[in-house]
């Protein structure tokens, strides 16, 4: 990576007026919609900002903040912007919330990691990697539904064993638990094929669910491929997305990486898990 031209600014001008554009619209949105879902790392960074925009913009103009009694979970605000957020657990009468939730991962299986029997590991890899833009929406549902149902749906359950057997957060899992029932959600994400977050809408549309979009792509959207660019613009023209390019995200992976935004892979983890073992075992 080349941080003279990556860090530019010309680059942190276009990703900041695309903030700024997500976070004065986002004031709006907050009237019909009661939360904000961010559904990956690489959207992590352009929240924070977009949020803070929101938030001090009205201050500025001497206005209710939409954010000024919203609750969301330890995870967010642990973070330095989120710290003035209420948790989850308090009482609000404004029923705004944050959620930050999974729906997409890339899965990349390398050469030396056992895959599945009959299948290469850029077959598995595409395998995995669609079936977790399948079970991100799924578990999104389940926070459309109250607490009390949350508890009893697979998706969740699943969401919550990580949480409290393998990760051990039990605090974290506890809110997860009784996060309220989301009515009508905005979700912010990046993209630069086009490819996961039209998949994962798709499935969300299918499940019955519709939450508004807003979306900032890479490349001044050079990088769309065609048959999302083309579902993007009419769901755009429904009125259900917002869309801002950039010259480039630079929160995009690596740039979350830099700002200490991790993620693990499980089915990755699992793959790498069972090559180690059976090493072991053939000592």
């Amino acid at each position: 990576m080349n941080y003279k031209t990556e860090f530019s600014s010309e680059n942190f001008l276009s990703l900041g007026r695309a903030c700024y554009e997500i976070g004065k619209l986002m004031g709006d949105l907050f009237n019909s919609c009661d939360t904000l879902l961010i559904p990956s790392r690489g959207a992590w960074p352009l929240a924070e900002v977009a949020v803070g925009i929101c938030h001090y913009r009205a201050k500025r103009l001497g206005e209710e903040s939409k954010l000024d009694n919203v609750r969301t979970i330890s995870l967010l605000r642990d973070y330095a912007r989120f710290a003035g957020f209420k948790s989850i657990t308090e009482q609000d009468e404004s029923g705004k919330q944050i959620i930050v939730a999974p729906l997409t991962a890339d899965v990349s299986i390398e050469d030396n990691l056992i895959g599945v029997e009959g299948i290469s590991k850029d077959e598995l890899s595409e395998m995995l990697t669609e079936e977790i833009r399948k079970y991100g929406p799924r578990l999104i549902n389940s926070f459309y539904k109250s607490p009390e149902e949350r508890k009893e749906d697979p998706y969740f359950k699943f969401f919550n064993f990580l949480l409290r057997e393998i990760e051990g957060r039990d605090r974290l899992a506890r809110e997860y638990e009784i996060f309220p029932a989301i009515r009508k959600a905005i979700m912010i994400d990046t993209a630069i094929s086009g490819r996961a977050f039209t998949t994962v809408m798709r499935n969300m549309i299918e499940l019955g669910r519709r939450p508004y979009g807003l979306l900032i792509v890479d490349k001044d959207g050079g990088k769309l491929k065609k048959e999302y660019k083309q579902w993007l613009s009419k769901w755009r023209n429904s009125g259900n997305l917002f869309m801002s390019t950039v010259h480039n995200i630079l929160s995009e992976d690596r740039g979350a990486g830099l700002l200490g935004v991790s993620a693990v892979i499980y089915p990755q983890l699992m793959i790498m898990v069972q090559k180690y073992s059976l090493a072991l075992r053939s000592r």
